[in-house]
């Protein structure tokens, strides 16, 4: 067998180095080629979509929900997915599922819990750093409200971690006249943000 040349070894060399890189760009950008190729053939049902109307999503919450694929589903297929006494849930791998009620009071509810659970995707997709800088407004809202229900909620979290996620779905989903910074954050999703936090209203 013939030893391979200098040049058939630089060859060698540079098709590794291309396809670490390619490896690496894939890793890198592995959200949005995800986020690409699930688009290509997802369309909101018309249910779905007048949901994100009425959670009054602009077009990046929009695309975050409809990225979960959510489901409405009755109460025992609801249990099945995401356990008993909820209206809705995220899976560890991004799928939403809603409890479909009927009447206006449950229409409500529907939308809370989108916007709700739509958050805790744009949490989880948070660089560290801004997860960072959120935390500080969060908790500092948090003492401010001063809320029984909201403190009854967070305390039910596993762990601190968890804790903050549900705290940034739940002031953002439901609790009006936030600090002018968390409503700059909250207008990445939301185009009209009092539509989720009437709904909620409306709901208890």
């Amino acid at each position: 067998m013939n030893n391979p040349t200098p040049r058939q070894r630089l060859w060698d060399v540079l098709a590794l180095i291309i396809l670490g890189l390619f490896i690496y760009v894939i890793a890198l950008n592995r959200i949005a080629i995800a986020d690409w190729w699930f688009f290509r053939t997802y369309t909101p049902g018309a249910a779905v979509a007048a949901v994100a109307d009425g959670a009054g999503l602009n077009q990046n919450g929009r695309r975050l929900l409809y990225r979960t694929d959510p489901q409405l589903i009755d109460r025992l297929e609801l249990e099945r997915r995401c356990g008993p006494e909820v209206v809705g849930c995220i899976t560890p791998e991004g799928s939403v599922f809603i409890l479909q009620n009927q009447g206006n009071r449950y229409r409500d509810e529907i939308v809370v819990t989108a916007a709700h659970e739509m958050l805790h995707l744009a949490w989880r997709r948070l660089p560290e750093a801004e997860r960072e800088r959120l935390t500080g407004l969060l908790m500092t809202q948090r003492s401010r409200f001063n809320d029984r229900g909201l403190e009854q909620e967070i305390t039910e979290a596993h762990d601190a971690t968890e804790a903050i996620d549900e705290l940034h779905s739940l002031l953002g989903s439901q609790y009006p006249n936030l600090s002018p910074a968390l409503e700059e954050y909250y207008g990445t999703y939301f185009a009209d943000r009092t539509k989720a936090t009437t709904a909620y209203r409306r709901s208890q």
